[in-house]
């Protein structure tokens, strides 16, 4: 079966290799597109935030999590090899806080956001769930506290402590599904 790169509604054949460790590049999580293009015209291709998917056959897998250009290599026989990687824990950290911070710090700006999402209506909330405190057993909570239990977001419509056999998929009674993440 053929394996493509698909980038703006075009399918580029392609051989696909992952790592999952990869340790000339920061220790993040790659994938290394080899195509038959010129330097030029992957670095067009390429660039960070770019969309794109792996298709093989019919089946199209969108490699969302695989955000970061890295190098492009020109094979010399014609073909280049293009990283695209996974953004790093620091990198997204980054992002988020601004810089880097230090792990108390980490953890009162952890507190502060659970706080202020507090007020998002649900609609809105479905769309950042990570920002929510995720479900776990064992934790008292009240009528309309939420949590994130992947891949969704529930609010509690009952009063009650968790448990390892009421995860609110499997407890409808004590939980309402907002809806599946939507961003």
């Amino acid at each position: 079966m053929n394996t493509f790169i698909k980038i703006n509604s075009i399918n580029y054949p392609a051989e696909i290799y992952g790592h999952v460790r990869d340790r000339d590049w920061d220790n993040r999580e790659s994938k290394v597109i080899v195509l038959a293009l010129t330097i030029e015209e992957a670095l067009a291709l390429f660039t960070d935030n770019v969309q794109w998917s792996i298709v093989y056959g019919i089946q199209v897998i969108p490699q969302d999590d695989f955000i970061i250009a890295g190098p492009i290599t020109d094979n010399r026989n014609g073909t280049v090899s293009v990283r695209m990687g996974k953004p790093t824990a620091a990198e997204v950290s980054n992002v988020i806080t601004g810089g880097a911070v230090d792990l108390p710090t980490a953890y009162a700006m952890r507190a502060v956001i659970e706080d202020s999402v507090a007020s998002l209506d649900d609609e809105t909330a479905v769309t950042v769930p990570s920002l929510f405190t995720p479900w776990k057993p064992g934790e008292a909570v009240n009528v309309g506290d939420r949590r994130y239990y992947a891949p969704r977001l529930y609010k509690a419509v009952q009063a009650h402590t968790t448990q390892a056999d009421w995860t609110p998929d499997a407890y409808p009674q004590g939980w309402e599904d907002l809806g599946e993440v939507t961003a």
